[in-house]
Parts: C-alpha cells; sequence; structure tokens
C-alpha cells in the first residue's frame, strides 16, 4: 500500500478505513514482534556458541594439563 492511500485511509472515518489502519498497526506490532524474537534467539544462539566455545577450551585444556601431570609423575611400584 503507497503512502497516498494509507493517507487517505488516515483521514476518511468509514468502518473500513479504521479496519484498514487497525489492520496497517496490528501488522506493525506483530513484525516489532517477530523482529524481537528474532534478535532474542540470536541473542541466546550467540551466548549457547560462546558456553561450548569455552566448554572445548576448557575440555582442550584440560586435557593438556593431565598429559603434562601424566609426564611427570612417576609410575606407582606395583604397575611397573
Amino acid at each position: 500500500m503507497n503512502n497516498d492511500q494509507n493517507y487517505a485511509y488516515q483521514t476518511d472515518n468509514t468502518p473500513l478505513a479504521q479496519a484498514m489502519m487497525r489492520a496497517q498497526a496490528a501488522q506493525a506490532e506483530a513484525d516489532k514482534a517477530k523482529q524481537d524474537a528474532l534478535a532474542a534467539e540470536a541473542t541466546e544462539r550467540a551466548k549457547q556458541e560462546e558456553i561450548d566455545r569455552a566448554v572445548e577450551l576448557s575440555v582442550r585444556n584440560n586435557a593438556q594439563l593431565q598429559a603434562e601431570r601424566m609426564k611427570h609423575r612417576p609410575f606407582p611400584e606395583r604397575l611397573r
């Protein structure tokens, strides 16, 4: 719908014009809600990806630490 039609509905008080204005307002509200939901979803996805990266790094670092400890730890007598 172009601006001339929007203006015509805004200056027209007929039930049809009022219904069109309500429909446009509802559509704008729905569009905003969708944008907000998509933004929230993207934020949550980014947070989860950051958590996943941190866990992966932690596991990798833990494995390296364990390997370092095992290199420097003498074997107990019963395992020799």
